[in-house]
């Protein structure tokens, strides 16, 4: 087993105790403080303050030591020689030249499988697409490469596909129709997806192919845009879209396998350690993709979620024990349902109507859907995830969740002596804590959580820190997608939406996230991107989006690491902590001297995981 002294360096610390936490409780004063096991440690001052006491939640300290796959040890790099050299530990060193260390980036709400899609597909985003004569283009430029490849025009099977979306960045602030889209390509079925993901556009053969003409009736909790003579325009809204993702052509095993290794290549780029599939928009199983990838290389941490939609009529569908050990590289964490829409996509459910509409949203999952699910879920001991970004939409699950009584989430040991299957746990005999043991850990992670929380009531707000109900949050939409929010919302209301810092103060545990590929960004998994959101309010174009809801670097930074890892159900990950996974990142700068407008600059120059140097 390898041990590696990591000395000289300012590793990023969180203290034991945080003021907000899982079950909404508060320390009586709300404040956080160093626990016992840490009062020894010399803390170093802040970077960008004379005052050592500048970081709240966080302290530094000057070494580590990494063992196997796992932290051993924290301090001062004398002392910590004395421990190795007292207990006859072979050991190498690692000097990190004062550079900062921090825990690696936990990701608690993305769509790995389909951005990897995305790295074949056309991009629908500015600087490669401005308006919709330049999509045009690029579908046509599309159906050229098809036809020069050999593919006849009229192969069903050969589909034009994209992503990203997104009408605020086009003069003509509108979606591309089947007409639009046939004047591109009219002998090859076409379909771009919003940047949102909830809305679809399609060419005419598209549409005819999944059985959409002036006859079809709208899904429940779906709608077939139309024009003024009622005939299908190509757009299909929330479950409506589910009418052509069920009949895409499926990606070759191999192939998803090589795009996913490649996908995670990126991840480590950017210090993105472990990540959550959120599922995907049809019935494919991503289980054994993610097992193969890791077989080929994949590195990242994965817990998989399942679109519930999809399988709740399935009676033989069933999630095995051994899929749901988190000790794994991959496990099993949880159901996934849709609530609503998209504020961007002007479907998401609220209780005020869109700016000069009359139009509230739309409601995309039933009672019984629910109930299914949250039945499922407990006698499984699984997650329940629940997409909800109105307040109508937030305030039906929350109300809901909170009603039922909390069930526990995973499992919580393995025999791991006859164990084959991706990693193992290792432990060192020295370690105060243990990875392997997770009963202590379990009670933490939370049995449900709500995704995105955009506009939430105060009640709902309330009711979820009472009850331990998580919010995985994405500061980055309104960054991004700031167009689609003020025409939307106004500039006003939208300054109320993502109201982080409110959601901290009221005690509930938020994760932030990025929703990749739902993003209207080049680089939609970029973390410092999304912290810059959160931290400055304000968008990419320097639009102010709520300074009432900014919160700290250092908040971001914890969101993003320790509690994302919580919400994921990822124990003794996102943190650098004793006994927990060495899953960590040495940056090419200090965050606390960086200027904010600039943080995205930020990048790692060492990346590990489960104490692996992968970058």
């Amino acid at each position: 087993m390898k041990t590696t002294l990591f000395y000289n360096g300012k590793i990023l610390v969180y203290k034991d105790t945080l003021p907000y936490r899982g079950n909404g409780n508060r320390n009586s004063n709300g404040d956080a403080f160093i626990s016992n096991n840490y009062k020894n440690y010399k803390s170093m001052s802040c970077a960008s303050t004379a005052d050592e006491n500048c970081l709240k939640y966080s302290y530094f300290v000057d070494s580590m030591i990494v063992s196997g796959q796992k932290i051993l040890k924290l301090g001062e790099k004398d002392s910590l020689r004395t421990f190795l050299e007292s207990e006859n530990i072979d050991y190498c060193e690692i000097d990190l030249g004062g550079r900062f260390a921090m825990p690696g980036f936990v990701d608690c709400h993305e769509h790995p499988i389909m951005l990897s899609h995305c790295l074949e597909e056309i991009s629908c985003l500015p600087p490669n697409v401005t308006s919709i004569e330049d999509l045009k283009a690029r579908v046509s430029e599309a159906r050229e490469e098809l036809i020069n490849a050999g593919v006849k025009p009229g192969t069903k099977d050969k589909w034009i596909i994209g992503w990203g979306c997104d009408e605020g960045k086009y003069p003509e602030r509108s979606l591309p129709t089947r007409w639009d889209l046939d004047e591109a390509c009219p002998d090859f079925p076409v379909t771009l997806v919003r940047t949102c993901e909830h809305i679809r556009c399609c060419n005419s053969l598209a549409l005819k192919m999944a059985g959409i003409d002036e006859g079809t009736k709208n899904p429940e909790g779906g709608e077939i845009g139309r024009n003024q003579d009622g005939v299908p325009n190509g757009i299909l809204y929330e479950n409506a879209r589910n009418l052509v993702a069920e009949i895409l052509p499926h990606i070759d095993h191999e192939h998803e396998v090589m795009l996913i290794k490649k996908l995670g290549n990126h991840f480590s780029e950017h210090g993105i350690t472990s990540v959550c599939e959120m599922g995907n928009l049809s019935s494919k199983d991503n289980h054994f993709v993610y097992y193969d990838a890791v077989k080929k290389g994949l590195k990242q941490n994965i817990s998989l979620f399942y679109m519930w939609e999809f399988y709740k009529n399935k009676p033989e569908f069933e999630i095995q024990p051994e899929h749901r050990f988190m000790d794994q590289q991959i496990h099993v964490a949880g159901l996934k349902l849709i609530g609503d829409g998209s504020f961007s996509g002007h479907t998401a459910w609220t209780d005020v109507p869109y700016l000069g509409t009359e139009e509230y949203g739309i409601s995309t999952c039933s009672d019984e859907l629910l109930d299914s699910a949250i039945e499922f879920c407990r006698k499984n001991n699984l997650q329940i995830s629940i997409h909800a970004m109105g307040k109508r939409a937030i305030d039906r699950f929350v109300k809901r969740l909170y009603n039922e009584e909390p069930w526990s989430v995973g499992a919580v040991g393995r025999n791991t002596e006859n164990d084959n299957n991706l990693n193992t746990t290792e432990s060192h005999s020295n370690s105060n804590a243990s990875p392997s043991n997770f009963a202590d850990f379990t009670c933490k992670i939370p049995h449900s959580r709500i995704e995105h929380v955009t506009e939430p009531s105060e009640e709902a707000i309330k009711m979820a820190a009472e009850r331990g109900i998580a919010i995985a949050t994405q500061p980055i939409f309104i960054f991004s997608e700031i167009e689609s929010y003020q025409k939307n919302l106004g500039d006003e209301r939208l300054k109320t939406t993502y109201p982080i810092r409110h959601l901290i103060d009221m005690g509930c545990f938020v994760g932030l996230s990025t929703d990749a590929p739902a993003t209207a960004w080049s680089d939609p998994v970029d973390p410092w991107i999304n912290i810059k959101g959160a931290v400055m309010r304000k968008a990419y174009n320097d639009v102010d989006t709520g300074q009432e809801h900014r919160i700290s670097l250092e908040e971001a930074i914890l969101l993003y690491t320790k509690n994302s890892a919580i919400i994921a159900g990822l124990p003794y990950r996102g943190c650098i902590a004793e006994g927990y996974y060495a899953d960590f990142q040495i940056m090419n700068e200090n965050p606390f001297e960086k200027n904010v407008d600039k943080i995205e600059e930020l990048m790692p120059e060492k990346v590990y995981i489960s104490g692996e140097e992968i970058l």
